[in-house]
């Protein structure tokens, strides 16, 4: 379509500088599909017009083909992958799930998924680490979620960033 574009604006002697026919379109087109365009030229950007936005706000990110809650989150696994490669940290696991209420008879068990769980390789400590925001950091169900979790494995240490 950018080429065709091109080639259209070029023949009528206007907007034949690929940056001027990029404003062009700008100027034409929805809030939605400005929106589209800014994430393809970030290449980080999940579109979808009918999504709602998020809660606390955040922008979900997709990094080489992993997706990450939020731009944050996905900053910090590029910080433990780099760790993990230097050899400070080994076992690294993204998003895995701890039973922290188990099943009933008439209850389904309840779950708590940690972002990054991985081990220090200097102290050998198992680490539970969750990427929140502070607004997050104060939702009730996590804050149970966190206490159970701290209470049923207690081998883990468990951080916030």
């Amino acid at each position: 379509m950018f080429q065709r574009l091109c080639q259209k604006r070029q023949s009528e002697n206007d907007f034949v500088k690929p940056e001027g026919i990029l404003i062009w379109m700008l100027t034409k087109v929805s809030k939605n599909t400005f929106r589209f365009l800014v994430g393809v030229l970030e290449m980080n950007y999940d579109f979808n017009p009918y999504a709602k936005r998020s809660k606390y706000g955040n922008k979900k990110t997709i990094i080489n083909g992993v997706r990450y809650d939020s731009q944050k989150e996905a900053n910090r696994a590029f910080e433990l992958a780099m760790l993990q490669k230097a050899g400070v940290i080994k076992n690294l696991e993204r998003q895995k799930r701890f039973e922290i209420v188990p099943k009933t008879k008439d209850e389904r068990a309840v779950f708590y998924q940690a972002d990054f769980v991985y081990q220090e390789v200097e102290s050998g400590k198992l680490i539970c680490e969750d990427v929140k925001s502070p607004a997050t950091r104060k939702d009730k169900t996590y804050i149970i979620k966190r206490k159970l979790f701290k209470y049923n494995y207690p081998e883990y240490e468990f951080r916030e960033s």
